[in-house]
């Protein structure tokens, strides 16, 4: 086996040393001269809103400020010359769009930040709460903001007295075809208050701010309940819009009663307004006492309360 003279390793060692030497100057030259442009990456970093990490940030309420913002421009140009006018929508706006419209780079991704948590803009006027927003751009801007359909509030596309005093045109009606100008509010006046028992998905979708999911819903919990004896029992849905109440009514048809000395455990259960626990107690009441005459034999049982008692009479029978 080769051995290396103490001269050869000397001379190794020596050029290796050398060597390091050359490419530390060279990175400290690359450093300190270049022209400091960012690199492409930098650049596609820099305007996306999926790569917030990668920028120093500060939490403060539901957006975030950086810690510095060092982004100014390199072309001689002041941000006032470089900012655009436009029309454009909050909630689907990219990061490049708005720096365009005047907000800061980290105020972009704050909103872009904002909207991935699923926060939204219903409103114009709630741009106001982001972070940095100045009355001087805020005034400037808010003539070309837009909020699509979907964002916005039922009473501010005109449903309801609050919102048809805030409408500004109807634009429902401008987007439907000659033979359907007619609002949902002249059909419901036409057809009447609606009756919850009766009424089917088709019917329940004329009141207003109910679809096909709301109008579902209602049908399945009346179902359930076994019908509806009072309007009010619509806040038990959830997700329902207030104020529908006075488009609906309760007529005369019967809600169906379910037997406490015959169903089962399941059947009890099923009902909204019985815990599976109440549904045990019940039977082992039965067992142990016989046949229910009135559900205030139940009132010392420690599942049931007054109210417990008072919701459920008009649904059982004996």
């Amino acid at each position: 086996m080769q051995h290396f003279s103490r001269s050869d390793q000397r001379g190794c060692l020596t050029a290796i040393v050398i060597a390091a030497l050359v490419g530390l100057g060279m990175a400290l030259d690359h450093r300190l001269f270049s022209d400091g442009q960012l690199s492409t990456l930098d650049a596609v970093l820099q305007d996306s809103c999926t790569y917030t990490a990668y920028y120093p940030q500060t939490a403060h309420g539901d957006s975030y400020a950086p810690a510095e913002d060092n982004s100014h421009n390199g072309g001689g140009q002041s941000a006032a010359q470089q900012q655009e006018l436009f029309s454009f929508d909050p909630n689907t706006a990219d990061s490049i769009e708005l720096v365009r419209l005047g907000f800061s780079p980290w105020q972009a991704r704050s909103i872009c930040n904002y909207r991935v948590k699923g926060g939204r803009f219903h409103r114009v006027e709630d741009m106001k709460r982001i972070y940095g927003m100045t009355p001087e751009l805020y005034e400037r801007i808010c003539p070309y903001a837009h909020i699509a359909e979907q964002f916005r509030y039922y009473e501010d596309m005109g449903y309801g007295q609050a919102g048809a005093e805030r409408r500004r045109g109807d634009d429902i009606a401008q987007n439907s075809t000659e033979g359907e100008h007619r609002t949902r509010q002249e059909r419901l006046h036409e057809a009447g208050p609606i009756d919850l028992n009766t009424a089917d998905t088709a019917s329940l979708k004329l009141i207003p701010g109910i679809g096909d999911y709301r109008s579902q819903q209602i049908v399945s919990y009346r179902r359930a309940l076994g019908g509806f004896v009072s309007v009010s029992q619509l806040a038990e849905i959830d997700g329902l819009p207030a104020g529908i109440e006075q488009y609906v009514c309760i007529g005369a048809e019967a809600v169906q009663r379910m037997n406490v000395n015959t169903a089962t455990v399941r059947q009890m259960a099923a009902h909204p307004y019985l815990s599976y626990a109440q549904a045990r107690a019940i039977e082992q009441y039965r067992r142990t006492n016989g046949r229910i005459r009135s559900l205030r034999q139940l009132q010392l049982l420690d599942e049931f309360s007054d109210f417990d008692f008072e919701r459920l009479e008009p649904y059982v029978q004996y």
